[in-house]
């Protein structure tokens, strides 16, 4: 049984009248009534609220965006004439899924019309882009399930246009918080799936569900001075299936770039590509999206490869008369060919952002071979009239070995003599021969450059001063007066021309660890009075010594694996003859039935099949062997 509270009214002189307990009875009566009725009122808009409106709202800028509360419903109208911009914003405190409901804008002619909507995080980086159909039979809202971390964000949403009437949108979003994510994970930017560089994804893209579609993938850019190859398979069907399939691209700073427009179609198919070049180093983000109801299911394989740029080399010349040429670049020629101009310096340097640098050195008349240069600093001279006989190139820095760099130059009376490579001479020595033009590779390790590789490097023996395996053939020559002279190699002249100084004995040996190949070398020569010697081999002596006989032909060949990696060249210069011919493994090289001494000679070893060096400063179409 309940009891019925009694209202007492206190007056000044402490007496209670009847008449005010009447009137405070039937105050209480309703006040009871106007809070219950508050509270039913209550009551319902919790299981149903009201919208409020944000249409008098600023939201003008993110700085003055509107905020909202989250299980709350928003109506927003434009006013005729204006399409501006409206900005809300909201916090979400724990990671899991926010879900946002648009209903359809329409107008106050009841037309349809478009609905932008763009989410941003705190640092002003987009989230989230898409929009709503304007088709009236399509769906009355679009739903958009976002994953997100907790933070503050920033909904941007703005109408097609207004044409002359307002139109009006309603809005709302709701949070879940979880940890196992739901949809696929590259549905979100905070969760795009990461992309190995290389490797191939194969996924499917449908548009024709009432949210919007977005496919988000993320990848690592490491080196600023690579290109990255976008390709897409299937991008065809994907182009075709509507044009409101957008592909961006998002860079380490937050800005988004339209890339559909710049895929290229590999040759007759359905695959294209985009090539991102240069890129910031940073994580990128590559995503797809279509706005709801748009297309139909569509395939594709995606893969991003990084396409290193070519390592590069350039250079220029101090040219007689002409002075300082421009930079070339991989192998053209800087100088001069047929003009009789001496090369006075050089400047050479290496474009890559790899660790690879590059030193040279060059012979110079008067003063010898000059200190090692780097970089772009000049070697020789300007100014002095001097000129360049020799050089020296090589690579500095770790990723040296992966590269061997190249060179060969056009010298006086010899013409463009071969490739050498990785600090080797290239040039003469001894004759007072001036360089006149240069090229210069720089290429992948293994990588060869077109032309004779050797042959590079043309020393006097007389004037030589080298160890017995400087280079990969090497031999010296016992001379008429001279005596023994020091090795030389890998084309050099050993013995005299021009002196009548005739060759009496000889030794070859060949240096196995600059080969890379087992293998001996073999050779006899016919001596005068003697006629042919017997066979000698690795660095054994075969000639006379003592006995004043002159060599008159010799015959070289290679011996193991070395025969069937290499071909050893050699020529002689022969009295009365001059330079003869280039023979070749195991052929005779001088003459027979003349009496005449050999007064020097080359030899060289070349890759397996090469081509006879040049046959400079000799004559074109002589013999190797001249015999009666």
């Amino acid at each position: 049984m309940g009891y019925r509270p009694i209202w007492v009214v206190i007056t000044n002189d402490n007496t209670l009248h009847k008449e005010e307990v009447r009137f405070m009875r039937l105050f209480k009566r309703k006040i009871l009534s106007v809070l219950c009725s508050i509270g039913l009122i209550l009551g319902l808009l919790m299981i149903n609220p009201m919208p409020v409106s944000a249409t008098t709202a600023d939201g003008g800028s993110l700085a003055t965006a509107y905020p909202i509360q989250e299980g709350q419903s928003y109506t927003k109208t434009w006013e005729k004439y204006k399409n501006d911009y409206f900005y809300c914003t909201f916090n979400v405190s724990e990671k899991g899924y926010i879900t946002l409901d648009f209903t359809k804008v329409q107008n106050a002619s009841s037309q349809y019309r478009k609905l932008y909507i763009k989410l941003y995080d705190v640092d002003n980086n987009v989230v989230f882009y898409s929009r709503t159909n304007s088709s009236e039979d399509a769906y009355n809202y679009t739903r958009l399930n976002l994953g997100v971390e907790p933070g503050k964000y920033y909904l941007q949403i703005w109408p097609e246009n207004t044409y002359s009437v307002p139109q009006t949108t309603t809005f709302s979003y709701d949070f879940t918080k979880s940890n196992n994510w739901e949809a696929e994970p590259n549905d979100a930017i905070e969760y795009a799936e990461w992309v190995n560089l290389g490797k191939n994804y194969t996924a499917t893209f449908n548009g024709a569900e009432d949210g919007a579609e977005y496919d988000y993938y993320r990848f690592k850019v490491d080196d600023s001075t690579a290109d990255y190859k976008i390709r897409l398979e299937n991008y065809r069907d994907i182009k075709d299936a509507s044009s409101t399939i957008y592909i961006y691209l998002r860079d380490p700073q937050g800005k988004t770039y339209s890339i559909k427009s710049k895929f290229v179609y590999e040759d007759n198919t359905k695959d294209a590509y985009y090539v991102l070049e240069l890129p910031e180093q940073g994580d990128w983000y590559l995503y797809m999206y279509s706005y709801a109801n748009q297309i139909t299911q569509v395939s594709y394989n995606l893969s991003i490869t990084k396409i290193e740029k070519p390592v590069t080399v350039s250079y220029r010349t101090h040219v007689q008369s002409y002075g300082w040429q421009d930079f070339v670049l991989d192998g053209a020629m800087s100088g001069t060919s047929g003009l009789g101009k001496r090369l006075e310096g050089i400047e050479i340097k290496v474009n890559s952002s790899k660790d690879i640098g590059i030193r040279y050195k060059t012979h110079v008349q008067s003063y010898g071979w000059q200190e090692w240069r780097y970089n772009g600093a000049m070697s020789g001279t300007s100014g002095e009239a001097k000129r360049l006989e020799a050089i020296c190139i090589e690579l500095t820095g770790d990723d040296k070995d992966k590269y061997d760099v190249y060179y060969r130059v056009h010298a006086q009376s010899y013409g463009w003599l071969g490739w050498a490579k990785n600090g080797q001479p290239a040039g003469t020595a001894g004759q007072s021969k001036r360089l006149e033009g240069i090229e210069i590779k720089l290429l992948p390790k293994g990588q060869l450059p077109g032309g004779t590789v050797g042959y590079s490097y043309i020393e006097l023996g007389k004037k030589a001063d080298n160890s017995s395996s400087a280079g990969m053939v090497n031999y010296m020559t016992h001379v008429q007066t001279y005596g023994n002279q020091s090795y030389v190699y890998d084309g050099s002249v050993s013995g005299t021309f021009g002196e009548a100084k005739r060759l009496e004995g000889i030794r070859i040996k060949l240096n196995t660890s600059k080969t890379g190949v087992s293998g001996g070398i073999s050779y006899r020569t016919h001596v005068q009075t003697y006629g042919w010697l017997d066979w000698s081999k690795n660095g054994s002596f075969n000639g006379t010594s003592g006995e004043g006989k002159r060599l008159e032909a010799i015959e070289i060949k290679l011996t193991g694996e070395m025969a069937n990696e290499y071909d050893v060249y050699y020529r002689v210069h022969a009295q009365t003859f001059g330079w003869l011919g280039w023979a070749c493994n195991g052929q005779p090289a001088g003459t027979a039935g003349y009496s005449k001494r050999l007064e020097g000679i080359q030899i060289v070893l070349l890759p397996k099949g090469s081509a006879a060096p040049s046959v400079l400063p000799g004559v074109a179409g002589t013999s190797s062997f001249i015999q009666k």
